[in-house]
């Protein structure tokens, strides 16, 4: 009983201070329009005020809680340099700060009276958009082809010291489960922090089909031979062992694959024995095995 009388008292007491008003210091943050044509507020600049205000003690609170409001808006028109910094000069903008105050407070002073900063150029590329896709599918499909982003590149207008690091822009990932026909999806471009990006939303494609396993008799090539030497291999042929998809089985052919042997990897074998790998197969089958993995080889001079 003494616990609960304790905690209403409390309660009460402290509802009774926030009715109060106090004189408190928030920070606000900044943002700068009106900047000089082409220029920008260099990616990772951090502009904030510190506002001394007077207000009821749970309005302050909330403030310096949860911070839910808005940046002040400052124009940069008239911007000058110093020490290679940009700067503007804030103390004479006290009616324009506090008018975007919430009614709630009231603005005494605020510091610094200066704010510094550097200004980027601004400039524009394109890049290419990947999609971030997972796509599991009903027994007996897959995928039957490349997937398709429209548009396959997207505008970016942002400081060059951010764009030069970008080379290409990814979705944000998107799931497909059970999938068995075709998907048709619009997917988010993922944001970049201080870079416009226009288009923000691509159109994917994937095509969906049925599969069947298929064998393929495929030659063994060697590549990067020197002049005046050749290589037999023993078995010259291999088997590719794939799934295709159902409209495009009876047009696979042994050409559409390509079984390779590197020449300067025979020459660092100790043995008569080396691995292929499949360099080249179209973007309609999956799954693609070879059969056998090895084979014995012999370099000829000429």
């Amino acid at each position: 009983m003494f616990l609960f009388f304790l905690i209403i008292s409390t309660t009460l007491w402290l509802l009774l201070k926030l009715s109060h008003e106090y004189t408190a210091t928030i920070v606000y943050p900044v943002t700068l329009v009106n900047l000089p044509e082409n220029r920008m507020v260099s990616y990772g600049t951090k502009l904030e005020l510190n506002l001394r205000v007077k207000a009821y003690g749970y309005n302050l609170i909330r403030y310096k809680l949860f911070r839910y409001y808005n940046p002040i808006q400052l124009s940069a028109e008239k911007v000058g340099v110093t020490n290679g910094k940009h700067y503007i000069v804030v103390s004479n903008r006290q009616g324009q700060i506090s008018s975007q105050l919430n009614s709630e407070l009231v603005l005494l002073g605020f510091s610094p009276d200066t704010l510094f900063f550097k200004l980027s150029p601004v400039i524009t590329k394109e890049v290419y958009v990947e999609p971030k896709i997972k796509i599991t599918f009903v027994s007996q499909h897959m995928q039957a082809g490349k997937i398709k982003v429209t548009p396959e590149k997207v505008s970016l207008k942002g400081p060059s010291s951010v764009l030069d690091t970008i080379n290409k822009l990814y979705t944000y990932p998107i799931t497909f489960q059970r999938v068995s026909d075709n998907i048709e999806t619009v997917a988010d471009v993922a944001a970049v922090e201080g870079v416009a990006v226009f288009p923000r939303k691509v159109k994917i494609s994937v095509p969906v089909d049925k599969f069947t396993e298929t064998r393929l008799n495929v030659p063994v090539e060697c590549i990067n031979i020197p002049q005046g030497y050749e290589v037999k291999f023993s078995p010259d042929e291999v088997v590719i062992v794939c799934n295709v998809t159902v409209s495009k089985y009876y047009i696979l052919r042994p050409e559409h694959f390509r079984v390779v042997c590197d020449y300067s990897e025979l020459m660092a074998n100790n043995t008569s024995r080396t691995r292929v790998s499949v360099e080249r197969y179209p973007d309609f089958v999956g799954r693609v095995q070879v059969e056998p993995r090895y084979v014995d080889f012999v370099i000829i001079k000429k």
